[in-house]
């Protein structure tokens, strides 16, 4: 499956087995969008193993045998620099932001202090919750 993402001239498109539906739409909603612009960037996941998966965006190396919120943590990642990377028709605010039940808090700040890991990792007590209450 594929999906495109985009943010004002810049396009990204996002490659990733079927089982990785609920995630993707987790963190960028139902897309829709078709952009005629080509991806300056191909984001590709794939499945090695039950709940295992690797990641590759280029130019960046191979990085496999993740776990699901390894490899939500590196999606987050590479998504938002593949966005803001050469953009020069908007200003990009450098955060994350977590979205639930209508509300959603923005986390601010420079580069390696933690956003992308923090929102990874909400992410994945959301669905460690749901998964919980959905074998009870």
């Amino acid at each position: 499956m594929k999906v495109i993402l985009s943010l004002h001239d810049q396009v990204t498109e996002l490659q990733y087995p079927e089982s990785f539906q609920r995630y993707v739409e987790l963190l960028f909603g139902r897309q829709t969008c078709h952009c005629d612009r080509p991806p300056g960037r191909v984001i590709s996941i794939r499945e090695v193993g039950p709940k295992r998966y690797s990641i590759r965006t280029d130019p960046k190396p191979l990085i496999s045998d993740l776990g699901v919120a390894e490899v939500l943590d590196a999606l987050l990642e590479d998504v938002v620099h593949s966005l803001i990377d050469g953009l020069d028709s908007a200003v990009a605010l450098h955060a994350a932001s977590v979205a639930w039940h209508g509300k959603s808090i923005l986390l601010p700040g420079p580069t390696g202090v933690g956003k992308t890991s923090l929102a990874g990792w909400f992410i994945a007590m959301h669905l460690n919750s749901c998964q919980t209450s959905w074998s009870s």
